[in-house]
């Protein structure tokens, strides 16, 4: 006997969490607070919020992942694969990816695209990731991977970061910025990061995957309800 489980659904409940969590300190935010309470409830609300992006970005990444696993392990007799694809498209499928395991190491894109390949049966080459998905995946990928750097501060009228700016331009209209920026901070991670971004990642990524499984014609889990954020 083989048992598995799927972790997606527990990625994106505890992301709501810290989420809302989040969501209780700007609610209790003042500006009268003293420097140190300030920067006691900034340590727990930068937290909360960069966990919840990585964990939003665990989501859809890990339901690509369930996927693939679906796919190769066709022995299943509950195989939600089984009921829709024929078993020679899933060895032919097999043969030309090689192992599951290159599959799985590959790039969010990349396992989108080769999942919507395989399931509608349409070359890809012209498909990228939807606009909002992609936008929340350079934050994610930004969070988790952050690059330190010196800036000049000689004039703090002209403070930039050359890695990280550029995404002010995508997003200032799609979710608030943190509570606790002020307009001459560093967008990245200062103003970014904060209970709006959290809370846009969230619906987005939910969204994301919804229309995914609309467009492969497959049942969405049971995973995939309205989360109170």
């Amino acid at each position: 006997m083989k048992i598995g489980h799927y972790l997606s659904g527990n990625l994106i409940e505890s992301a709501t969490i810290l989420c809302n969590l989040a969501k209780d300190i700007e609610k209790e935010y003042q500006e009268s607070w003293d420097n140190r309470t300030r920067e006691q409830k900034y340590k727990s609300y930068l937290s909360f919020v960069m966990s919840s992006i990585a964990l939003t970005g665990g989501f859809y990444e890990s339901k690509f992942n369930e996927l693939l696993y679906e796919i190769w392990y066709t022995q299943n007799p509950s195989n939600i694969i089984q009921k829709k694809i024929p078993s020679v498209k899933i060895e032919i499928f097999k043969k030309e990816n090689g192992k599951l395991k290159t599959l799985t190491n590959l790039s969010v894109e990349k396992k989108y695209l080769k999942l919507l390949e395989f399931f509608t049966g349409e070359n890809p080459i012209n498909i990228s990731l939807p606009e909002d998905i992609a936008i929340f995946n350079r934050i994610r990928n930004r969070t988790l991977h952050y690059e330190f750097e010196w800036l000049d501060v000689s004039n703090p009228d002209l403070i930039k970061s050359n890695k990280y700016d550029d995404l002010e331009k995508f997003v200032t209209s799609k979710f608030a910025m943190s509570i606790f920026s002020s307009k001459g901070d560093l967008f990245f991670p200062t103003q970014c990061l904060g209970h709006g971004c959290a809370y846009w990642g969230i619906k987005t990524s939910l969204s994301f995957i919804e229309d995914f499984y609309d467009t492969i014609k497959i049942e969405r889990p049971d995973t995939l309800t309205i989360l109170k954020i």
